[in-house]
């Protein structure tokens, strides 16, 4: 005797149990032939799917109640982002007044004066950056047809003043077409670039590089390069992470947030970012991208 192929029934069943429980299962019936190809008997199998359900319904509502906080998280820091600033947009204003008004001040008074106001521009771009990481996911554009080449050329436009005070060199070479968010893939590329001519050794003009090789699994590797002063491999997972920084303020400028918005990016779009550095030798910085992205 073997089992009809293809014959096979399926259903899912909800039954209720004695105590009022809703029990749910899976059965299949297959049908026998014999050696005529006559059916000649049935096998029934059922399948205990109750607990599976109830962790599928708890998961849902666990993704629901996350992204309702996700959306209430997002939405403060866009408020507390417009109403925090404006106060410190008339520290900054008033102080500014105050400099000009008292001219005579003592060294100590301007001392305190300018420490005042440098702390208000720091907190200013403090608010404005965890401003621009909530909005990665918060503001998302439809995934578009991209010339990395077009989006790298825009960037190196926007850093021009960057670049001519630093005399960096950037070889740009030839970058693929993507489906991405078009506005997000020039955040991505702005900040890596920046900090390559940021983090450049002193009396040392920045060497950049920019270039793209075909990976596996229709993606595509985008890499950074540069000759800058790289750091200890140790803390390749901190410099991921919002707001850690390896330099203090007085080193080099920034809050950062450049790279963990890096990270959001290639996160949303189903890629990966790594890092490759070591002191005194530079960084390279690789991001795989999809060529197309998935449909769900």
């Amino acid at each position: 005797n073997t089992i009809l192929s293809g014959a096979e029934w399926k259903k899912e069943m909800c039954n209720r149990k004695k105590d009022g429980s809703l029990c749910w299962e899976l059965q299949s019936i297959s049908p026998i032939v014999d050696e005529h190809g006559k059916i000649c008997n049935f096998i029934s199998l059922k399948l205990d799917d109750t607990r599976r359900r109830e962790a599928a319904e708890k998961l849902k509502e666990y993704a629901i109640e996350l992204e309702r906080s996700n959306r209430e998280l997002q939405d403060f820091a866009a408020i507390a982002s417009h109403d925090l600033r404006e106060p410190l947009r008339k520290i900054i204003t008033f102080g500014e007044r105050l400099n000009v008004t008292l001219s005579n001040m003592d060294q100590q008074s301007s001392e305190y004066l300018h420490r005042m106001k440098n702390a208000a521009y720091r907190m200013d771009a403090f608010i404005q950056d965890l401003l621009k990481y909530s909005q990665v996911s918060r503001k998302p554009h439809a995934f578009e047809s991209v010339d990395l080449n077009q989006v790298a050329q825009d960037v190196l436009e926007d850093l021009e003043l960057r670049i001519a005070q630093s005399h960096a060199e950037i070889k740009l070479e030839r970058l693929p077409t993507l489906e991405a968010d078009p506005m997000q893939m020039r955040q991505l590329f702005a900040n890596l670039i920046g900090n390559s001519i940021k983090f450049h050794k002193q009396g040392v003009p920045p060497a950049i590089r920019v270039k793209s090789s075909p990976d596996t699994d229709g993606r595509w590797r985008i890499v950074v390069e540069d000759n800058g002063i790289g750091f200890d491999l140790k803390y390749s997972d901190r410099i991921f992470k919002p707001f850690e920084r390896l330099h203090g303020h007085n080193v080099y400028e920034g809050n950062g947030i450049g790279l963990a918005i890096c990270r959001k990016i290639t996160d949303r779009h189903k890629g990966a970012i790594h890092v490759h550095s070591q002191p005194g030798a530079g960084s390279t910085f690789a991001v795989l991208l999809p060529a197309k992205q998935s449909k769900d």
